[in-house]
């Protein structure tokens, strides 16, 4: 499964997202996808959140991972703003 996102998109936390016992995260935070590869998706949140600060307050979606997936991930997250293509310039 993909997840349909790329680093630079804007997206927001449609449910509250938990990373028991280090956090949790409200829904309707906000923050932006800063790594995306075929097993791994990153969204760097606006927000700072108590208890995530060792992972740069940063979520992860792992493929494969029950309930941490990109299942989880097209569940949990929806795109607000498409980032920027990045110039090949």
């Amino acid at each position: 499964m993909t997840h349909g996102l790329q680093e630079g998109d804007r997206v927001r936390l449609t449910q509250v997202v938990e990373r028991y016992p280090h956090f949790v995260v409200e829904a309707g935070t906000v923050g932006t996808v800063t790594y995306t590869d075929d097993a791994v998706l990153g969204v760097t949140l606006d927000d700072k959140i108590d208890g995530a600060e060792e992972w740069s307050n940063e979520i992860m979606w792992y493929e494969g991972m029950v309930g941490q997936d990109f299942a989880a991930a097209a569940r949990e997250l929806e795109r607000i703003d498409a980032g920027c293509p990045q110039s090949t310039n």
